[in-house]
């Protein structure tokens, strides 16, 4: 089942199924380098922001680590990449200051919170609303505040629009849904966060075998554009052979 059917079914049985789901999907669809740092967003991250309060915030090396897990969960931007390992430690005091309205928007997720949070955010270099949304979702415990993902975007927003304004819809779109799932399955502890990892491991699901990392994949690409030493030595042994045959010839 894709993203976009997912979003579309009317019963709580096909999310249920998914949901249920999810590490069978992580585990036989995703490559290993993206589970290790989804293991790290999801159950490390969170307990190192929390235990910063009552200024709880995301370190500049943690920043860097929170980027590298978004460009293998999503679409490999490797210049965003450069941008978070240029940040040095200074830049923790942007973050810290960024604390105080993230942890306004988890305590009381209004529109108005949410965006202070992400205008807070997106003053780092290389830092859009996506990578804000990644970071406001690991500091918010509630569930409320979900990560932009691609699936997530397309299925309920019919599109993929990486501002400040797409996300705040995508945040109604998605809670709306939570709202609705826990009304027909109550008990299930549904969330906007959980509907949007529901969504990416239903487009996971439909891929054919265990993906490599972006990373892995445009090194791969590369190398295999680039000829090996032993193909450098034997072209260039072909062509000085070719060159005494015809100086042979010539003579």
């Amino acid at each position: 089942m894709t993203s976009t059917k997912l979003w579309s079914a009317d019963t709580a049985a096909p999310w249920a199924a998914v949901r249920q789901g999810l590490a069978n999907a992580w585990q036989a669809k995703a490559s290993e380098r993206l589970q290790e740092l989804n293991r790290w967003y999801e159950d490390v991250l969170p307990g190192a922001i929390s235990s910063r309060a009552p200024d709880a915030h995301i370190t500049a090396a943690e920043l860097v680590q929170l980027v590298d897990w978004k460009l293998n969960y999503g679409k490999w931007r490797p210049r965003l990449l450069d941008y978070a390992k240029a940040a040095t430690e200074q830049q923790d005091s942007a973050t810290a200051a960024a604390a105080a309205a993230a942890a306004a928007a988890a305590a009381v997720p209004s529109a108005a919170a949410v965006k202070a949070a992400l205008d807070a955010l997106t003053v780092l270099k290389g830092v859009g609303p996506a990578t804000a949304s990644a970071a406001l979702a690991a500091a918010d415990g509630s569930g409320s505040t979900p990560y932009m993902g691609d699936e997530a975007l397309q299925a309920a927003c019919g599109g993929r629009d990486y501002t400040a304004k797409a996300y705040l819809q995508l945040l109604d779109a998605l809670g709306a849904k939570a709202d609705w799932l826990r009304q027909i399955d109550p008990g299930a502890g549904w969330t906007a966060v959980l509907v949007e990892r529901c969504l990416y491991a239903a487009a996971l699901q439909e891929k054919g075998g265990p993906a490599a990392t972006k990373a892995e994949a445009a090194t791969a690409a590369k190398a295999a554009t680039k000829p090996s030493r032993g193909a450098k030595a034997s072209s260039k042994a072909g062509g000085n052979a070719s060159k005494a045959a015809g100086d042979a010839q010539s003579s």
